[in-house]
């Protein structure tokens, strides 16, 4: 998967810890990986489930409670 171009949020600073998402650009999916494990298995969401998932961990709802 490292083939595809990923990026970073705009808001991480330059930390490494965030996650980073590719457009393979063949379809509409979007590939999450961890910036500090490039070489790890990725993650891939569809368009919309992507649009909830980054509207839940920008609103709060995904948050970790302990």
């Amino acid at each position: 998967m490292n083939r595809h171009v990923f990026r970073k949020s705009t808001y991480s600073s330059g930390s490494r810890n965030c996650a980073e998402v590719a457009l393979p650009g063949n379809t509409a999916d979007v590939l999450i990986r961890d910036s500090k494990r490039p070489g790890a298995p990725v993650l891939r969401l569809g368009a919309t489930t992507f649009a909830f998932f980054t509207r839940g961990t920008t609103t709060g709802h995904l948050a970790l409670r302990g």
